[in-house]
């Protein structure tokens, strides 16, 4: 399991992530988001996106798999021959970027290491 935390001028972000068996262990992910006015959680082992706050209520969103959208949506847009509005190649290029310097912070003992060219 990797452990990550990003600081940002409005807060925190910890990050966390690690492979599973191989084999026949499914794909999975969840995330926590807590702001002020209440925590969102989904879990891809059955929980919809959840808000609680006040009160427990479901998020009205599609209950298709988010990882299996994405490549559904990618590869429609390759059949339609329509650049994509979702998912754009620079968000992909960010997200490696961002990679890379969790990477050379673990390399250098988890010492923080100042990343400002991401979009």
């Amino acid at each position: 399991m990797l452990h990550g935390e990003l600081f940002y001028p409005f807060g925190t972000v910890v990050v966390s992530g690690g492979w599973q068996h191989e084999g026949t262990f499914p794909f999975g992910m969840e995330y926590s988001v807590t702001l002020d006015g209440g925590t969102v959680e989904f879990s891809s082992a059955g929980r919809p996106p959840t808000v609680f706050n006040q009160t427990e209520q479901a998020l009205p969103l599609e209950s298709k798999d988010g990882y299996a959208a994405e490549i559904e949506y990618f590869v429609e847009c390759c059949r339609s021959g329509r650049q994509p509005e979702r998912c754009l190649p620079r968000e992909s290029a960010n997200a490696v970027e961002l990679m890379r310097t969790l990477l050379a912070s673990r390399e250098r003992n988890g010492r923080k290491i100042l990343c400002s060219n991401l979009e």
